[in-house]
């Protein structure tokens, strides 16, 4: 799995702190150094991941606000069929919870230069404690797009 993307998460002080990070599982993330690459909240952030020839993937994630971006290139052998993910995640820290956020619009999502309603894509949202703790929209009109909110 290959994925790159931004950490958010709320503070004791009630700030959120954005880490930027990559993936090439099963080894675990790398945090992006934020000398490199600092995100700020309400930064337009753009994140691609291209599979490249002989087992070599690259992912790019771009701040559009601050114009700065990071690139890698990672060699994962013996990858099969790949699948696309745009989401949000729930903490998979034991101790964490989800914590409340403004909406979160996803625009101009594409899988290999197609728009993502091209896949018959499904959301989903995330559930803890069987309860709701977002609500997913559906696709834009352009069909390549969406916005994510908060429950409480």
């Amino acid at each position: 799995m290959e994925q790159i993307g931004v950490l958010g998460e709320c503070m004791d002080s009630g700030l959120a702190d954005y880490q930027p990070w990559y993936e090439s599982y099963p080894p675990p993330l790398v945090p992006i150094d934020e000398d490199r690459l600092l995100i700020g909240s309400g930064d337009r952030i753009t994140a691609t991941v291209v599979a490249l020839p002989d087992d070599r993937f690259r992912m790019v994630l771009v701040d559009n606000t601050t114009h700065l971006s990071f690139t890698t290139v990672q060699t994962v052998a013996g990858v099969g069929d790949t699948d696309a993910a745009i989401l949000i995640e729930a903490p998979h820290r034991q101790g964490y919870s989800l914590a409340s956020f403004t909406p979160i619009h996803f625009s101009s999502c594409e899988v290999d230069g197609r728009p993502i309603t091209a896949f018959s894509p499904r959301g989903s949202d995330i559930i803890i404690g069987g309860v709701a703790k977002t609500a997913t929209s559906d696709l834009s009109e352009a069909g390549d797009g969406f916005t994510v909110s908060s429950q409480p």
